[in-house]
């Protein structure tokens, strides 16, 4: 679990330096539409949209390994108190 969330920063890290970098490239396609050259902003916008979407689902999988990791250790929790009590699992025995 914790390998994911670490290859999951990378990406974010790194998409967030793409999505920086391409901001860049559209405000120098915007110059080039001021000069009539259209095409090339529709092209760096559309890139831009695309980085934005692999962001979010990116932000996405972080939360699931979040969630993961929280039931990882409610499982631990649980099945230690469960052993520590003798195989009599009672709410006062999940509750230490």
């Amino acid at each position: 679990l914790t390998a994911f969330k670490t290859i999951n920063d990378a990406e974010l890290k790194s998409l967030d330096y793409s999505i920086d970098a391409q901001k860049n490239r559209i405000e120098q396609a915007k110059v080039l539409r001021d000069r009539g050259n259209t095409e090339i902003l529709d092209e760096e916008e559309k890139r831009l949209r695309i980085l934005d979407e692999r962001r979010r689902k990116a932000l996405a999988r972080q939360q699931l390994l979040d969630r993961l990791a929280q039931l990882s250790s409610v499982s631990v929790g649980v099945t230690k108190a469960f052993a520590e009590s003798g195989g009599k699992f009672t709410a006062a025995s999940a509750a230490q």
